[in-house]
């Protein structure tokens, strides 16, 4: 009876610093300040505030800073969508998960304006410096010139069909077998895949 309740004991002590609020909280907590730290100096070129991130319990804030250091509440399109790609760029790097050379843009550049969608291979540089393959999806054919291969997708009933920018004869895809196909037909008729 002793050692069933030692090895109980033992068992509710490893739930509890393997669950969600255990090690990985732990670890988040201790590297939350180099993580701040490596996110501003990937930031500092591209937009003039200051990101900072605390832990309140299991939750992380983030607050952004202007050159003056007031507390600021948005940011614009440009600036949210590298906040967004830095943090994606930096929890890739210090994740143990397998690391991957592809990034998928979905959707994200839709919230660049005008001038900032004619500087958008400022954009594609930025993250062609972390990743080899940038899989851009978008309805936004002003950025077929920014580019260097095109996919058009058109949804014909239950099929997609891929074309390229030349026009050749287009490929049927099943769509059960590829999950960006399946999320682009969830959201539209017709989209570009883009391979910048």
């Amino acid at each position: 009876l002793v050692a069933a309740k030692a090895e109980e004991k033992i068992y509710n002590i490893m739930t509890k610093v393997m669950s969600r609020d255990g090690i990985q909280l732990f670890l988040l907590s201790e590297s939350l300040g180099k993580i701040t730290n490596k996110v501003n100096s990937i930031l500092e070129p591209f937009i003039q505030k200051t990101i900072n991130m605390e832990m309140h319990g299991d939750k992380i804030e983030i607050n952004i800073h202007n050159t003056s250091g007031n507390k600021i509440q948005t940011l614009s399109g440009m600036e949210s969508l590298m906040l967004e790609l830095t943090l994606k760029i930096i929890i890739g790097q210090i994740s143990v998960m397998p690391k991957s050379s592809v990034l998928f843009i979905d959707e994200s550049i839709s919230v660049l304006d005008k001038h900032r969608l004619s500087s958008i291979d400022e954009l594609f540089s930025f993250v062609r410096q972390y990743y080899s393959q940038v899989l851009l999806i978008t309805h936004m054919k002003q950025v077929n010139n920014h580019i260097n291969y095109t996919l058009d997708i058109t949804k014909i009933d239950d099929c997609s069909l891929i074309y390229n920018l030349s026009g050749k004869k287009p490929m049927s895809l099943d769509i059960k077998y590829s999950v960006v196909i399946d999320k682009i037909k969830r959201k539209a008729k017709k989209a570009q895949v883009i391979d910048v």
